[in-house]
């Protein structure tokens, strides 16, 4: 069984084919996807989020587009990241451009080293196979050891099962689960009549109605039809800035 599905955004292949080697040699399951020039890099990456992943590993600088695209897309990364940069001044630049990763590392890249730091970042993000105790979205942070919601800046009252299905779709962002799964994982019981599913619906709705309510959350309650609900990131409104009185 893979320890987890890493997704390595690389320009250089030699590099790719390197860490892809390791991380295989350890257990994880391992996908690529090359980038080549600055408009390639958007589309790339977005491409690449399409999917689940347990890490990203994204291998490039400012010149090549990587970075921007990342710092755009950033708000539908739910993985952790580790960004490969090529020197210290690279580094600083990133930070100044505001790309916020998980962890960096500096080329020439020792792969024994990148695969050391990714299973630190899924042991801090609650990603190497251990339940985690606190999940943290745009405008949302769930404690599971302390029960508690905060929606926004305030503490959410959630019920415990309110908090429990909310719990489990957030654990598995753009997973989609049935309302018979739900019913089975959250309530701990199959479904025996059409109004044990609505009950989900019901849930669902206040669950909703709580993240609606607070401006800037960036994530939200989705339907798939004829299948069931998903948990996902969606773009928030950007802040505007007050106008300075003269």
């Amino acid at each position: 069984m893979a320890k987890g599905r890493v997704l390595f955004v690389c320009e250089d292949e030699r590099t790719t084919d390197l860490l892809r080697w390791h991380f295989e040699q350890d257990g994880f399951g391992v996908e690529a996807a090359q980038v080549s020039q600055n408009e390639d890099a958007t589309v790339r990456l977005q491409v690449a989020l399409e999917r689940s992943y347990d890490l990203l590993i994204l291998d490039g600088g400012l010149e090549n587009g990587l970075a921007d695209a990342f710092r755009h897309l950033r708000r539908r990364v739910v993985a952790p990241v580790i960004f490969i940069a090529d020197h210290i001044d690279t580094l600083e630049a990133l930070w100044e451009a505001g790309v916020d990763a998980d962890d960096y590392v500096l080329h020439p890249v020792r792969p024994r080293e990148v695969v050391l730091r990714a299973k630190a970042v899924l042991r801090r993000t609650g990603r190497d196979g251990r339940p985690a105790a606190v999940l943290i979205f745009p405008g949302l942070r769930l404690d599971r050891r302390r029960q508690e919601v905060w929606i926004g800046e305030r503490r959410a009252q959630l019920t415990r099962t309110e908090f429990g299905l909310l719990w489990y779709l957030a654990a598995q962002p753009g997973t989609v689960f049935g309302r018979d799964q739900l019913l089975r994982e959250v309530w701990g019981y199959e479904s025996l009549a059409p109004a044990d599913e609505r009950t989900v619906d019901a849930y669902v709705r206040r669950l909703r109605r709580r993240l609606e309510a607070v401006p800037r959350v960036g994530c939200r309650i989705a339907t798939v039809w004829g299948v069931g609900y998903k948990f996902e990131l969606v773009p928030t409104a950007p802040r505007r800035r007050k106008r300075k009185q003269t």
